[in-house]
């Protein structure tokens, strides 16, 4: 046993030494305004490497010290807003590096020596990631959720993209779905009448590949304590090529 012991201690030894502190901040968090000192530590990949096969968040504060794990990837950053109108809270992004250019983002509540995830993109994607696509008749495609649908002419996207989908006659040539991903990334954006922020969410919607964006579904959630909910959702299409197009 103590032999087991002592292997164990010189192997979490050896990875404290590989580690290293890739962001960190200074200020006040939670209800009590406590200072903190808050850093993402993580084990790159090799000593080349611009991504952390290992990644996890130390809060030193009120003399505790509290590690959680976080996903692996590029340019982990902290920062601190006040989500919920009792004290900042952390916000933590990572960049993912797929193709598909996503971010994942935490928001921890400090209170009492203890953090409390307030929101992910896992619990995000877990609630509010609702939505189906697909392309329509007449060079539109739809988005629908529980509630709501959101069309877009495409029209603008010229003869030799619909021509892939459509008939001349603007009639499907087969059902084609679109897709709308998960979290794809996140800012905080402060609000006037909370006096605090909220967190604006984009979902990436894409077509016939990976690069044919169509636009973004934008969710903007609003934080009440431990509880959040969606204050708005819109449809957007931000590419030069779809300035045109119609979202209605």
């Amino acid at each position: 046993m103590k032999k087991r012991n002592q292997i164990q201690a010189n192997v979490s030894a050896n990875r404290c030494e590989r580690a290293k502190v890739v962001d960190c901040v200074e200020g006040n968090i939670g209800p009590k305004n406590t200072r903190a000192c808050i850093q993402i530590c993580g084990i790159p990949f090799d000593d080349n490497a611009a991504f952390y096969k290992e990644l996890y968040l130390l809060v030193k504060a009120d003399g505790c010290c509290k590690r959680v794990e976080l996903k692996p990837g590029y340019n982990p950053k902290v920062m601190l807003f006040d989500f919920n109108g009792a004290g900042n809270d952390i916000y933590v992004t990572i960049d993912s590096g797929g193709s598909g250019g996503f971010q994942y983002f935490y928001i921890f509540e400090y209170k009492y020596c203890n953090l409390n995830l307030l929101m992910s993109d896992d619990l995000f994607n877990a609630q509010y990631n609702n939505y189906m696509g697909y392309y329509i008749d007449y060079f539109r495609a739809q988005v629908v959720d529980r509630e709501d649908v959101w069309r877009i002419d495409l029209s603008c996207k010229g003869s030799e993209y619909l021509s892939q989908i459509y008939y001349e006659d603007g009639k499907l040539i087969e059902p084609k779905d679109i897709y709308i991903s998960g979290a794809n990334y996140t800012y905080p954006q402060y609000t006037q009448y909370l006096d605090r922020y909220t967190l604006v969410v984009y979902q990436k919607i894409t077509g016939l590949y990976q690069a044919d964006t169509l636009g973004y579904m934008e969710t903007t959630l609003k934080f009440d304590g431990s509880n959040h909910e969606v204050e708005s959702i819109y449809l957007k299409t931000f590419s030069d090529e779809m300035m045109d197009c119609i979202v209605f």
